[in-house]
This record gives structure tokens, sequence and C-alpha cells, in this order.
């Protein structure tokens, strides 16, 4: 499925040049997603231990009541002889999941942070100290591009009939639809960070990672998601406050609890909140719109 979407890529003028894409599951003891060049093939490769992560974490998000209250799903009697509520929104958040995944590594090669005489790739989930501001708005960068291309394709394409369909949203209006399926890709960025354990951020540290801590780097995404409701959706623009979103990230919180280690955002929000971190986390937005200012051809 993945490659059959890669292989329909279109040709967008402000992409830099890439070869065609090929997407694969890679051995590996470590939960990692990358993206490579070279040999005419730019590749994209997720490895196992990394989709034992998600299913796990999405299996989590399933056993919660909170969630199965939130979806209402009102299962058929053959719909429930199919996949029960629990099993529906383990394969629904997975799916999203994974390709949130996908379409980042998808970012990091169109938007040409990869090239094929770089030597290596960023480790996607495990904390590395060995990285910098501008690395840390490539990242940035690759998770906007791809929630902007994910709402795009889960409430105007394709996706979002088979993710209606798998939870059994059919009968829902179309605004209560859009909603929820809004929400499920919040739920499924949020779990998919809550696996990863919490960087140490101080005034020294925090230029020195390869991604932004989690909680900066889910405040990023959420301007990305707020713009494409903006552009495309006034009203999921104006229900989209910080209550609303907060109680989804303490329901997949909840649901997570211990994949990470154990540990939650809240040194991190608080170093974010000092004027050090307020510092820090203009530096990397700045660092990011100068980015996206200079354009990504070539």
């Amino acid at each position: 499925m993945l490659n059959a979407a890669l292989a329909g890529e279109q040709d967008v003028p402000e992409h830099a040049d890439h070869d065609p894409f090929h997407f694969d599951y890679v051995d590996s003891d470590e939960p990692n997603a990358l993206a490579l060049c070279g040999d005419g093939h730019s590749f994209i490769g997720v490895t196992i231990p990394l989709l034992d992560r998600l299913w796990q974490s999405a299996s989590r998000v399933a056993d919660s009541a909170d969630v199965a209250t939130l979806l209402n799903m009102q299962l058929s009697e053959a719909e429930r002889t199919s996949m029960n509520v629990q099993q529906r929104i383990a394969v629904g958040v997975f799916r999203l999941e994974l390709l949130f995944i996908v379409l980042h590594e998808w970012t990091h090669v169109v938007h040409g942070h990869v090239r094929p005489d770089d030597a290596g790739f960023a480790n996607e989930v495990l904390a590395r100290n060995d990285g910098n501001i501008e690395q840390q708005a490539r990242e940035s960068d690759a998770d906007g591009y791809a929630a902007y291309h994910m709402l795009e394709n889960i409430i105007n394409g394709p996706e979002r009939a088979h993710v209606v369909s798998v939870l059994a949203m059919g009968d829902k209006t179309v605004d209560v639809q859009e909603k929820l399926l809004l929400c499920c890709f919040i739920i499924a960025v949020a779990a998919y960070l809550f696996t990863c354990e919490p960087q140490e951020v101080n005034s020294e540290t925090a230029y020195t990672f390869q991604h932004p801590p989690q909680a900066l780097r889910m405040n990023l995404l959420m301007k990305s998601v707020k713009t494409w409701c903006y552009q495309n959706r006034q009203t999921l623009h104006e229900w989209l406050t910080l209550q609303p979103f907060q109680r989804l990230m303490n329901l997949v919180a909840t649901a997570t609890w211990g994949m990470n280690g154990g540990d939650d955002w809240s040194e991190q929000i608080r170093f974010l909140k000092s004027p050090d971190g307020m510092a820090y986390a203009e530096r990397v937005e700045v660092a990011l719109i100068e980015q996206i200012k200079q354009g990504y051809r070539n």
C-alpha cells in the first residue's frame, strides 16, 4: 500500500529533485525510521522494533475506556463480528502512526534534508546529543509537512473512507466525522511521541539534540495542524482550542504511561516556560521559518 502511494507521487515544483521512492521494513535491534538516497532510489525504512512499539502504543490507546467513549462506536452485529471496538481503535491508530512516520521521512527527501552523498541518517526515536538547531528545525519541518499532508489525506483525501470504515463512523454526520478524524490524528501522533523517552533538557543540552524535546515538537506540529484547519476547515480551527487538545493529550499520556520509562513532559514544559527555554524555542522556530522561506528546490 505504501509503495503504491509513493509510486503515485505527483511532481511538485517546490520539491527537491529526487529518485523514485521505495519503502521497506528493516531488521534492526533499535526502533527507528530512516530516509536514504542513493543507487537511483529514495529509500524509506521502518525497523521491526519500531513497528512493534507502534502496535504496543496503539493497543494501549485501544484499551482506554475514555478513548472508546470519545469515538462512541455503535457497531452492528456484522461489524462486531469483523472487529470489536478495541481492535478497530488499535488498527486505526497504528495505521495513522505509521503513515505519519513514513510522511515524515518522505519530507526529509522532498525537502532536500537527505542527499545522495549523506553518510548517515537521524535516529527518529532514541535521543541523541550530536545535533544542533538547524537539524531540529529540519525535523520540525518534516513533522509539520507530514501533518499537513496527513490531514489533507484523512479529511479531504482517499484515506478518509478507510478510517471512517475501520472506526465505524459511517452513521455520524460529516462535522462529527471530521472532528473525530482530527482527534484520531492527534491521538496517533501523541501515542508515537509518548513512546519516546523524554530528553533531559536545560539551557545547554537543548541546543545539542537532533529533535526538539517532545513538548516543543508537539507544539510546533500543532501549529501546522492549526494552519491546515484555518485554510481548509474553519469549523475545526475554531473547535481546536487548548482545552480539547489538552484532553486528547491527557487521554494518550494515561493510556501509554510507562512505555517511555515512566517519565512525563513536565520538566520539559517547565524549562520551555523559563526565559532560557523561551529563547531556545524561539531559536528553533526562527530557524524553521528561515528554512521554509529559503525553499527546498535543490
